[in-house]
């Protein structure tokens, strides 16, 4: 028996509907795997329904014999200094048993299609290292490595100081210090 090589003609990709959201997870943990449950959620519900004008979104792919997204990319609009309008793609997966390179190359012609109807001038990746053959397939798209982006995660802020107030009951002149039990406390 001979079967068929998948190709990108057997997958659909658009924007992600809320009965894609749950199903989604798994490939978000892929990309970010300290993110919770309700935090995606969270994060998704702003982007259902999708609304005109939107400047930042999930697209979603999925092989038309299967229910389930296979693959996802989250991009926003943005203007670069040095190119006018661009579209910026991030956290790009692909988790297909069959062959994930053409879900890959599905995402990539459908952020080409997004950018020309927003009129960006480029599409810029964020790829990240540990992404190989979406780095390989971003760049049979056409796409050319830029530069490299450097990330800092930084830690919860320190709580705010302190602040400690005097109210003394009796007028403190300048140089002088409020009495203990006479009035002036520390707050």
């Amino acid at each position: 028996m001979v079967s068929e090589t998948p190709s990108a003609a057997d997958i659909v990709v658009g924007p992600i509907s809320g009965d894609e959201i749950r199903t989604a997870y798994p490939l978000i943990l892929h990309v970010a795997p300290g993110v919770a449950l309700d935090t995606w959620l969270r994060f998704a519900q702003r982007y259902v329904p999708p609304r005109p004008g939107r400047r930042e979104g999930v697209l979603v792919a999925r092989r038309l014999v299967r229910p389930y997204p296979c693959g996802l990319v989250l991009w926003q609009y943005e203007t670069s200094l040095s190119g006018g309008p661009v579209l910026l793609a991030h956290e790009f997966v692909a988790l297909d048993t069959i062959d994930p390179a053409p879900v890959l190359g599905a995402l990539a012609a459908a952020l080409d299609r997004l950018a020309g109807e927003m009129g960006c001038a480029a599409v810029r990746s964020h790829v990240h290292d540990n992404s190989g053959e979406v780095q390989s397939e971003l760049m049979a798209a056409g796409h050319k490595l830029e530069g490299s982006v450097l990330w800092k995660r930084l830690g919860t802020a320190p709580p705010p100081a302190r602040v400690t107030t005097v109210r003394p009951s009796q007028p403190v002149s300048p140089g002088s210090r409020p009495r203990r039990g006479g009035g002036g406390e520390a707050q």
